[in-house]
């Protein structure tokens, strides 16, 4: 395999795109033009097949070597063309990139850490998906992917099934094809909300109602030492909380620490 046929030009540029918004009305936030950047990223030679580092990525190869490239202090939007191969094993896509279009020999990587709440990208199929963000849109070759991370209580977003859903959110409608979610990250001690079967219960959070197609779950997160309260029979007990009377349908609860 000459080297020619693996050199792989290495560029960055900022992605210029529609936003779009997901469920709740959002001001619509637009991506940075499109610019090239200047100088490049720190780079260094190291064996083939040696450990790369978090947040480094492979840029080009030879026979025996790879060039890899420290991308750590990429802009948000910022494209990198990365070397990849099914005959090597598979390269981590640093921590806040997605693979924005996927290849044969090269993946092109987008970083969206840092991006405005409601913003989307598209994202190739099998792609890591950062913490906060969630399905919109599936495809068969690339799914819409949009922001949820710093939107305020109580915002919805309609999510594909097989979508992740972010800590502190819960499935408050079920469907066939989509699910609505729901964020009640900070809302106050004793909200009830009902939520579907298999919906994630957020940790400090109580089933006091169960239900066939759906349970009515409590926030109890901060309430005081001695504080008591019924739950369903099967609910999840928070840290610091123990069962004090348990029964087969409901169970009272107290906290001791």
């Amino acid at each position: 395999m000459s080297k020619s046929y693996w050199k792989i030009a290495v560029h960055s540029l900022f992605i210029a795109g529609a936003i779009g918004a997901c469920a709740l009305p959002a001001a619509a936030v637009e991506k940075p033009a499109a610019t090239a950047l200047s100088g490049s990223y720190p780079t260094r030679w190291v064996p083939a097949y040696s450990s790369v580092p978090a947040g480094w990525v492979v840029t080009n190869v030879n026979s025996t070597s790879w060039l890899i490239s420290d991308v750590t202090s990429a802009s948000t939007g910022e494209i990198v063309y990365v070397y990849f191969s099914t005959g090597l094993p598979v390269v981590a896509v640093p921590d806040g990139w997605i693979i924005s279009q996927a290849g044969s020999v090269t993946n092109q990587i987008t970083k969206i850490v840092g991006s405005a709440p409601w913003t989307t990208y598209m994202a190739a199929y099998g792609s890591p998906i950062p913490d906060g963000w969630v399905i919109t849109e599936a495809g068969s070759i690339r799914n819409q992917i949009t922001n949820v991370n710093g939107v305020p209580d109580y915002s919805t977003a309609y999510v594909n099934l097989g979508s992740p859903i972010p800590k502190d959110w819960v499935i408050t409608t079920a469907g066939s094809v989509k699910n609505t979610i729901t964020k009640v990250k900070d809302v106050p001690n004793y909200t009830a909300i009902w939520v579907t079967i298999g919906s994630p219960i957020p940790d400090g959070w109580v089933v006091t109602t169960a239900g066939s197609l759906k349970n009515e779950i409590t926030k109890v997160k901060t309430l005081p030492v001695g504080t008591e309260i019924w739950t369903a029979f099967g609910s999840p007990v928070p840290l610091g909380w123990q069962i004090k009377t348990p029964g087969q349908i409901k169970q009272l609860i107290v906290r001791r620490y």
